[in-house]
């Protein structure tokens, strides 16, 4: 048998004859090191010198080659590589050659996704400028429409939002008005009632005026066709472009292109300016990191793993979820074993899954959900209206899974609104150390921007690419507003026959499977619905969907199986370590293999993960999915209007309006939820008031000041 080490360019090294390379294969799931071989040492000959750039003279002009790459032969199989010169001198010259998932380890890290290698630039047509950013939009507005297929969705976010104090003169009441800067904003020509649904149109399809509020003062800015416009980028296409455009690699297995709902995830972007030139340039599109910071946050999130072959250049995505199932088969390894196995046995540990909420809104009031609902009581629901019998508010004890909770008691703090949002870590707190997962996408909730639409609040600033900003004739500094990593499932147009018929079209996008009413979105062609939320808790959330399965693996098993076995080099070369194996009928994930090539009678030390669950578990209780109680205690409501002329007016038929409506302790809201009642507050005799003003106006123009107060007492169902 002869071994071969060979540049990519057919330049053969000298080894000695018989030489033999000891390697080991690594699962990255349980190793950061990659695929790699011991150190080779290669004999300082002149064909060898000439290859290696002469890494041995202290006077040569260039520095070596930080990565060759080479090709490994031993009969009839090939292993390819990247080479390290590790040291040289005029006696030897030693290196190291990773395998698989090595060779781009380098790399990953040091480039940023928008640096990446062939990154698309699409233009959709046109023979100036103008026309130029007018196809671009058609082309958008078709993408937003779900006319056009492509790499991408449109939907309208939230970038900033500034609240600036104002007064309702009729009645001197102080309220907040919101001031928001929205990439994607659209508009509709008229109601949707009687425009049959009218969809939106950007805001974007003509030179406009845009409000900006900047140090409590609005600035009027007149910015061109295509400001404020950018596209998301599909996580799916953004792998590809990673591992096919940049790499090299063919995608094997892709579920973010192949599962009904993942091929739906996208990445958000800020560039404000995207399309301004009236081209597409993808690179605009990238979160600002690197490649390795976001597949490590693919697999923070999903626990997504990426297996590359050196050999046939192909990588398949594969979930930990995935790996650790049963497969029908495994490949029967014992007949190889060659002495008894060694078990390991460490401490087992329990998962925790830490999210990121340094956006505002996105506040949990206690870390995990159980804790939440406990302090209530468990008195929540998902729906959000239900009738309420007898005056008492059932329908203000729903949790909306989509939006921030807003608690707006009289003694509140009128700034300090939040309650909770659904951003809850997974945690059990079980007897067990952590193994603690940190994700860094930013968790985003939803909120309505006005009366008519709920957006996806993406607060980090806007960016801009092409542009430049002047006030008064004078040039300012750009805002750049760092594009920070988070996710979301963009969804289609709101479906009005489950929404509100009062309400606007539009792309409507989140980052769990609901729709704005908080009823679960069904796939209108499968009708099946979607069962992904990218919060941590619930059954439909990414503990119950993506790591349940290796909760349970730390939690009862994952043991470690050393052992030696005579594989064949075939076997091994041959063997993907995402893959199940069988020694003594027992189900084992490779963990790490050592062999050398170019030794057939070696025999290699082997290690495994034990797969099977040791007794005794009980995950039903491990793993409980906390649910919801039926409700024991309301909130009784009495409400007194002073004067209630609305009465008065309409018992004498007389048509009336009102105007503003509802404004209260100082605050613009949309709807009141109180948080449900407990024991305690039946037993304090808890009691809150509410005051709202509005105006009156009858058929007259006369208008009438009105205080509204509303009384809330406890009350229990029995």
């Amino acid at each position: 048998m002869s071994l071969k080490i060979k540049k990519r360019t057919d330049e053969t090294l000298d080894i000695p004859p018989d030489y033999v390379i000891e390697s080991e294969k690594n699962n990255p799931v349980f190793s950061n090191r990659g695929s790699q071989s011991v150190s080779i040492a290669f004999p300082v000959s002149d064909n060898n010198l000439k290859i290696l750039g002469h890494a041995g003279r202290l006077d040569r002009l260039e520095k070596p080659d930080a990565n060759i790459r080479v090709i490994v032969e031993s009969d009839a199989l090939h292993q390819a590589g990247l080479m390290v010169v590790n040291a040289a001198s005029d006696k030897s010259i030693s290196a190291n050659i990773g395998w698989d998932e090595s060779e781009l380890y380098a790399s990953m890290g040091a480039t940023l996704l928008r640096d990446m290698r062939n990154l698309p630039v699409f233009e959709a047509g046109g023979t100036n400028l103008d026309t130029r950013v007018d196809a671009m939009l058609a082309h958008l507005t078709s993408v937003m429409k779900e006319q056009l297929v492509a790499d991408y969705f449109v939907f309208p976010i939230v970038l900033k939002m500034e609240e600036e104090e104002k007064e309702f003169i009729p009645t001197g009441m102080k309220y907040m008005q919101r001031h928001s800067e929205v990439l994607n904003e659209f508009k509709v020509s008229s109601h949707p009632v009687q425009s049959n649904g009218a969809y939106g149109e950007l805001l974007a399809l003509e030179n406009r005026i845009l409000q900006r509020y900047i140090d409590s003062e609005i600035i009027l800015f007149e910015v061109p066709k295509g400001y404020g416009v950018s596209p998301f980028l599909k996580v799916g296409r953004l792998l590809e472009l990673i591992f096919e455009e940049h790499f090299g690699y063919i995608l094997a297995k892709n579920p973010f292109n192949e599962h009904q709902q993942l091929k739906k995830l996208v990445v958000l972007n800020n560039t404000i300016d995207a399309v301004v030139t009236g081209r597409l340039n993808y690179q605009d599109l990238m979160p600002d990191m690197s490649i390795k910071e976001f597949l490590d946050a693919l697999y923070n999130k999903f626990g997504l793993q990426y297996f590359l072959d050196s050999n046939t250049k192909s990588v398949s995505l594969i979930f930990l979820k995935d790996m650790l199932a049963y497969p029908q088969s495994f490949a029967d390894f014992t007949k190889y074993k060659t002495e008894p196995v060694k078990i390991n046995y460490t401490q087992n540990k329990q998962l925790r899954l830490v999210a990121n909420r340094e956006i505002e809104g996105a506040e949990v009031q206690f870390n995990t959900f159980e804790d939440f609902l406990k302090a209530y009581n468990y008195q929540f629901k998902d729906t959000y209206y239900d009738q309420s019998p007898d005056n008492r508010y059932t329908s203000q004890f729903n949790y909306l899974r989509k939006y921030t909770l807003r608690d707006f008691a009289i003694n509140s703090d009128p700034k300090k609104t939040t309650v909770s949002s659904d951003f809850f870590d997974w945690d059990k707190k079980s007897d067990l150390p952590y193994e603690e997962i940190k994700m860094n996408d930013l968790c985003l909730p939803v909120d309505w921007y006005d009366e008519d639409t709920a957006l996806l609040h993406y607060l980090i600033g806007y960016k801009h690419a092409y542009s430049d900003i002047t006030i008064s004739g004078v040039e300012v500094e750009s805002e750049q507003g760092k594009t920070k990593l988070a996710f979301a499932f963009g969804w289609g147009k709101t479906n009005l026959s489950s929404y509100d018929s009062t309400k606007y079209e539009y792309f409507f996008a989140s980052q769990d499977n609901c729709d704005v009413n908080g009823r679960i979105i069904i796939n209108t062609q499968t009708g099946l619905p979607y069962d992904i939320s990218l919060t941590c808790h619930r059954e439909d959330g990414l503990f119950n969907r993506f790591w349940k399965g290796y909760d349970a693996f730390i939690r009862h098993s994952a043991y470690s199986v050393e052992t030696k076995l005579k594989l064949p080099e075939t076997e091994i070369f041959r063997l993907n370590m995402y893959q199940p194996v069988s020694v003594d009928n027992q189900p084992l994930i490779p963990e790490q293999i050592k062999f050398k090539q170019n030794k057939p009678d070696d025999i290699s030390e082997c290690k495994f993960k034990t797969m099977r669950m040791y007794e005794p578990f009980d995950l039903n209780v491990e793993q409980e999915i906390v649910a919801y109680h039926p409700q024991e205690y309301y909130w009784n409501v009495v409400v007194v209007k002073n004067p209630d002329v609305e009465a008065i007016l309409a018992n004498l038929g007389v048509r009336f309006t009102i105007e503003g409506f509802p404004f209260a302790d100082g605050r613009n809201r949309q709807s009141v939820l109180l948080l449900p009642p407990t024991a305690d507050d039946l037993i304090n005799g808890q009691h809150r008031t509410e005051t709202y003003q509005y105006v009156v106006i009858d058929d007259t123009n006369y208008p009438t000041p009105v205080t509204m107060t509303i009384f809330y007492n406890v009350t229990s169902i029995t």
